[in-house]
């Protein structure tokens, strides 16, 4: 199956197998990171022309120094990007390790018992993927119009998502 961009995606079987060997102390220190230097994020879309919605889930973590977003991509997977924007010169180069969607749910399943700052965030997040897959059509596999409820739901999920990041700030 691929995705909108024409990329191979993974299947739940799949990221689980790749993740499945790693260690206590791997998830902890992965837990650690994101804990201090990540952010959970649940990003919407809609493009106002056609109406079409669409969700993000994204797991992301910044750093100067590329070697403990190296050793984190190479034993849970994502990727990393070089962060953007306008950069004084007196400032290194940022960069950001990020796993989206099912690799990134099933990333913070992994941590969640070793998170002691964004656990709720966790939580909160991981309820806003239960939501995925219910406007799925069983014979055809294409997504149909989220219904009412579950966009009521999800609402009330990202408040509560952005109640508890301002809570930490």
């Amino acid at each position: 199956m691929k995705n909108q961009l024409g990329r191979k995606k993974e299947t739940a079987e799949q990221i689980a197998l790749s993740l499945a060997p790693r260690t206590v102390a791997e998830i902890a220190y992965l837990a650690g990171f994101v804990d201090a230097d990540g952010c959970i994020a649940v990003y919407e879309y809609v493009v106002r022309r056609t109406g079409w919605h669409q969700v993000s889930f994204m797991l992301h973590a910044a750093n100067t120094d590329l070697r403990p977003l190296n050793w984190i991509r190479e034993r849970f997977g994502g990727a990393i990007t070089r962060r953007g924007g306008v950069r004084v010169v007196t400032h290194r180069e940022n960069y950001c390790w990020y796993a989206m969607n099912a690799r990134a749910a099933a990333i913070m399943q992994l941590i969640r018992p070793h998170m002691r700052v964004k656990g709720e965030q966790v939580d909160l997040a991981l309820r806003f993927r239960e939501t995925y897959g219910c406007s799925r059509d069983p014979v055809t596999g294409r997504n149909n119009a989220v219904p009412t409820h579950v966009r009521e739901r999800r609402v009330v999920l990202l408040a509560e998502i952005k109640a508890l990041k301002r809570r930490a700030s």
